[in-house]
């Protein structure tokens, strides 16, 4: 009855059923490391930098979506998107180990907060786009 409403609701055919809950799942984990990690990367940024350097943040944060979305663009044009989103979405996995150890060892630095505080930004344009 369950399966049969979900198939209705979101137009799923037959075998496309393990498929759409691995999808919902990526969704939702993805939006879950969102949630969990914007909020973390904007409290340190704010009280180390303080909220006189957040509209510095901000012009860096459209400079970068700027820049990315170019690029984005163009690799689009040359890899497929399965491919460009495993890479984006390890990438990123890779700068928030770092960003852990950086936050448990208490090391931080002033363009190394900029640099989370952009990534973050980008994390959540570029990968809930996906």
């Amino acid at each position: 009855m369950i399966k049969n409403l979900f198939k209705k609701t979101f137009n799923i055919h037959e075998g496309e059923t393990r498929i759409a809950l691995l999808m919902q799942l990526y969704i939702f984990l993805i939006i879950t490391v969102l949630l969990l990690i914007k909020p973390t990367v904007t409290a340190v940024f704010l009280s180390e930098l303080g909220s006189e350097k957040l509209p510095y943040g901000y012009l860096l944060v459209a400079v970068v979506a700027i820049v990315t979305s170019f690029f984005y663009n163009w690799l689009n044009k040359k890899y497929a998107i399965k491919t460009i989103a495993v890479f984006t979405v390890i990438l990123f996995a890779i700068f928030f180990a770092a960003l852990s150890y950086f936050i448990h060892n208490d090391i931080f630095h002033k363009s190394l907060l900029y640099f989370y505080y952009v990534s973050i930004s980008m994390f959540g344009v570029l990968v809930t786009s996906q």
